[in-house]
């Protein structure tokens, strides 16, 4: 797989990470192992993807097309069936597209809404990949084959001027990274899975990660 470093900016602080331009299904099978391995139940759960005809029929009404990496995503799984049992760490919500095609509109209602936010908190090419308490949305206005912008952020602090990460890839493998190295674990007594960020691999590792 043909990678390159890339700077990203983490809580500020600019570090060097060996990044791979795309998301693809090689990636996302290391992800479920991780998974898998720290005893994640979503591995149990996860529904079959979708083709890219249903991926279109479902962002049409939005007037939004998917980008390739956000195609690889749902083409995958789409989504999982049970959102507590639906988590990527403690609190990523794997979501079926429709509902994330249910939240931008949410969203979108929000933004248009109110004189204060407008546009600019929640622009109308930004997309959620998951559900959370921060947003990580992509940025679906790239060429085909393009890597797909990723930005996160606490909802109640406004969006970021900034890119967070450079691609799907990049989030992906960041999960894949953490899970690995025990900073993500299941705890089926606790029902739910938990932080153990004396187990992260990099110190700096954005603010956003749980």
């Amino acid at each position: 797989m043909r990678k390159r470093v890339i700077r990203v900016r983490w809580d500020n602080s600019p570090v060097a990470f060996e990044r791979p331009e795309l998301l693809t299904l090689e990636h996302l099978e290391s992800l479920a192992e991780a998974l898998r391995e720290r005893g994640f139940p979503i591995v149990y759960c996860l529904r079959p993807g979708l083709t890219d005809a249903e991926m279109d029929d479902l962002m049409a009404p939005l007037g939004l097309s998917l980008p390739t990496e956000a195609r690889v995503w749902w083409g995958w799984h789409d989504g999982a069936i049970a959102e507590r049992a639906a988590r990527i760490g403690p609190n990523w919500w794997f979501a079926p597209l429709t509902v994330c095609v249910d939240d931008y509109r949410e969203l979108r209602e929000i933004a248009d809404g109110d004189e204060v936010l407008g546009e600019g908190w929640w622009p109308s090419t930004w997309f959620r990949v998951v559900i959370g308490d921060w947003a990580l949305a992509c940025d679906t206005n790239v060429a085909p084959g393009e890597p797909t912008p990723i930005r996160a952020w606490y909802l109640e602090d406004g969006a970021p001027s900034e890119v967070s990460l450079p691609s799907l890839g990049a989030l992906v493998e960041m999960w894949t990274d953490v899970l690995r190295a025990g900073a993500w674990q299941y705890h089926a007594e606790m029902g739910g899975a938990a932080m153990h960020p004396e187990h992260l691999p990099d110190r700096q590792w954005p603010r956003y990660l749980p």
